[in-house]
């Protein structure tokens, strides 16, 4: 069956409109809901300047103080040694400020990763530590197929192994069982987060003595 032109323009017509307001909806979700996200697409929307390639910052000056530059290049090689080449290609978007925060809508967190897409580090996570933790995770979503079931404390543990080496035996408490969805996690951060962080990591560190590293990042 052939339709009319007419008709035909009238589908296409109501089509695009559909589709402008789609991106419009989404575009106003991430808008509010979580600027970082958008802010890896267009950084200078956001008030923030490029030192370097792929690293953004509110205030150049006082980046340039910190160190920044340099020590955003060592926390990617060391993810890139584990993960494999490019697994660290992502935007890092760092905070100096309180005022840049509030602006992204920063979690209260030291930083955080945004899928593989980008990691906002704020004014207190401007550390290496914070820095490998954060890209470890974007290097977890990018090389983990996005319907992959992710074990909140495996995928936490294997952060912090990353960031600030294995844990030995004699420094870590029994084990137990630890949340493996982002609820559960969440609820028990609030109660003691450097308690349970530290559980992961132990609990990661006999696993990775276990069974090496290369099968453990492999694993969904």
């Amino acid at each position: 069956m052939i339709l009319p032109p007419r008709l035909i323009l009238r589908l296409l017509r109501r089509f695009a409109i559909l589709s402008t307001l789609a991106v419009v909806g989404a575009f106003g979700f991430l808008w509010f809901k979580a600027p970082p996200v958008l802010a890896a697409y267009c950084p200078a929307c956001f008030g923030l300047h490029r030192i370097d390639n792929q690293l953004w910052v509110d205030d150049p000056d006082r980046a340039a103080l910190l160190g920044l530059t340099q020590m955003t290049g060592f926390a990617r090689a060391d993810v890139d040694r584990i993960f494999g080449l490019g697994s660290a290609d992502v935007t890092i978007l760092v905070c100096t400020t309180q005022t840049c925060t509030a602006r992204l809508q920063a979690p209260d967190a030291l930083g955080a990763a945004y899928g593989h897409r980008a990691v906002l580090i704020t004014p207190f996570g401007i550390d290496p530590i914070v820095l490998r933790h954060e890209l470890t995770h974007a290097a977890r979503s990018r090389l983990a197929p996005i319907w992959a079931r992710r074990v909140l404390w495996r995928e936490e543990g294997l952060a912090e192994w990353v960031a600030k080496g294995p844990r030995m035996a004699r420094d870590c408490p029994a084990p137990r069982s630890l949340p493996t969805t982002l609820i559960d996690w969440t609820q028990e951060t609030a109660n003691n987060a450097r308690a349970l962080y530290a559980q992961a990591h132990c609990q990661m560190s006999r696993e990775i003595e276990r069974h090496g590293i290369a099968a453990i990042i492999r694993q969904p």
